[in-house]
């Protein structure tokens, strides 16, 4: 038979029985489309969290810590671990490794204060070597890179003044800030660091009567040494010495600075002055905070204020950089050191964190590599890249099994039906056999009347999963703040419609194979016979 003709034949047996075809194609359209609709979500997921970070040249970076410091960081304890250093040496070591385009220092602070138009901003700061700012694959929105010699230069980051809001909606949101960082390229702006200074304040120091104290007489061994014991401050003048309750004056137990002698003949009566300026006044309660902090102390903030120069705002590179101002690696040690008390280390310094660029990202695991072996901990962005691909990829094979449990049900809805159309069909088969038709004759046919309705519903299917996955997006976006164009929930791609539509056909064909078999199988003369 020709396949023209077979095609026909299969296509006008279909539609003899329209509703239960439709009612089967319906059921292809609704397994194909939660195939697509579960793995789109998977997809939508992947590219909100990955999209940005693919193409960020942070890929091609590696950050390298001292051995327990990522720990520490974390709130590990790693007592007893021998830290290898971060030198001189160790960058030396590092850029000769091959792929290596650059290495630098970073230097964190501890955050300051930008001053612009009278107005204070909370911003952080990194210091890097600008030496190496050339290699460091950064990209600009505005400005130009600060040159190796200008150590009041400074780069921007397009996220410094961008503020977190929570909104209306409950979902939080990242909101522009008042300044445009475009608008301070070539200005001068102040950063001002701060470090708290502590001076101890003098407590109030009651004063006593003109006349000398009368000594009592009736004291126990335990009040006398408690008296010895007392240690006498170095301002002697500031001693309240308690009178007797014979003078009228009765002291408390409060009385911190109280002094009370005895009759023990070695005990040392302090003189008291009679000045005229002394008055007569009993002891003075302190409060419970004067009682506990006698020397009170009040904190206050020193600050070091530098001058700089922005000459350039960074694209967003997905690092510190887009939060940070980046600075030359010596102006940072110079705030830092300053704010930390920390004297200059001279010419042997050691590190913290260094950041390393790779030529490129198919070189960055081999260089992760090398460092590791020797002693360091490394992070970058590529290897939690991968890390993340693995966890997508469970999670859409995982959606993906759902939606094809819809389409296996789908697929014993067509066995049904080509069985159904056998019985049917079965003195039409028996004729078709005895004006010559072959067995691979039957068998193709029916096999083809599975195949188109798995294409249809395939194709019903892929339209009919763009327009849930609009929807989705747009109802979505809308309880996320209008925040759709961000980020999509759902995204289907081309691959993913078009494994779909293969997916179906295939099912549709191999739901065929049982009752074309079962078809091809009837004799000619019992099919004539049947009604």
């Amino acid at each position: 038979m020709d396949k023209k003709e077979l095609v026909m034949l299969s296509w006008e047996n279909l539609w003899r029985m329209k509703f239960r075809t439709i009612l089967t194609i319906i059921g292809v359209v609704i397994g194909t489309a939660a195939i697509i609709i579960m793995i789109s979500i998977g997809n939508g997921a992947k590219q909100s969290i990955t999209g940005e970070l693919t193409n960020s040249p942070s890929v091609t970076t590696i950050s390298v810590y001292t051995s327990g410091q990522m720990e520490s960081m974390m709130g590990i304890s790693t007592t007893g671990e021998k830290k290898k250093k971060i030198t001189d040496s160790t960058i030396s070591d590092i850029s000769n490794m091959e792929h290596v385009s650059a290495v630098t220092p970073v230097i964190s602070g501890g955050g300051a204060v930008l001053t612009h138009k009278r107005e204070d901003y909370n911003v952080s700061t990194m210091g890097i070597d600008y030496k190496e700012i050339e290699n460091m694959h950064y990209k600009l929105e505005s400005g130009r890179l600060p040159r190796s010699s200008e150590e009041n230069a400074v780069l921007i980051g397009p996220s410094v003044f961008t503020k977190f809001d929570l909104g209306e909606s409950g979902f939080g949101t990242m909101v522009e800030g008042d300044i445009n960082p475009k608008d301070l390229v070539g200005k001068n702006i102040t950063l001002v660091v701060q470090r708290a200074v502590e001076s101890n304040g003098q407590p109030t120091i009651p004063t006593v009567a003109n006349t000398p104290p009368t000594l009592s007489e009736n004291k126990t061994p335990e009040a006398l040494e408690e008296s010895e014991s007392t240690e006498t401050p170095p301002e002697a003048e500031g001693h309240v010495i308690t009178p007797t309750e014979s003078d009228g004056l009765t002291p408390t137990e409060n009385d911190a600075n109280v002094i009370t002698p005895t009759m023990d003949d070695e005990a040392q009566v302090p003189e008291v002055s009679s000045q005229p300026s002394l008055t007569t006044q009993p002891p003075v309660k302190k409060d419970s905070s004067e009682q506990s902090n006698p020397a009170k102390s009040e904190t206050k903030m020193e600050s070091y204020p530098v001058k700089v120069r922005v000459v350039g705002v960074l694209s967003p590179t997905g690092d510190q950089e887009d939060h940070a101002v980046t600075m030359s690696q010596s102006k940072a040690e110079e705030m830092t050191n300053w704010q930390m008390r920390k004297e200059p280390t001279g010419a042997k310094k050691e590190y913290d964190n260094l950041k390393v660029i790779v030529d490129d990202t198919e070189n960055v695991e081999t260089v992760t590599n090398q460092i590791k072996e020797m002693g360091f901990q490394v992070f970058s962005l590529k290897a939690m890249l991968n890390s993340l691909n693995s966890v997508f990829q469970i999670l859409q094979l995982i959606l993906g099994g759902i939606g094809g449990v819809a389409l296996l049900v789908a697929s014993i809805g067509i066995v049904n039906t080509m069985t159904m159309s056998i019985y049917e069909r079965t003195r039409e088969i028996g004729i078709m056999k005895v004006i010559g038709a072959s067995v691979n004759d039957i068998k193709q046919m029916f096999i083809v009347e599975s195949t188109i309705i798995g294409c249809i519903g395939g194709l019903v299917g892929i339209i009919f999963s763009y327009i849930t996955s609009g929807l989705i997006n747009v109802i979505g976006g809308m309880a996320m703040g209008g925040q759709a164009s961000v980020a999509k929930i759902s995204l289907i791609t081309p691959g993913l419609a078009l494994f779909a539509l293969v997916f179906s056909t295939v099912i549709g064909m191999l739901a065929g194979f049982r009752p074309a078999a079962k078809a091809a199988n009837l004799s000619a003369l019992d099919a004539i016979r049947s009604e």
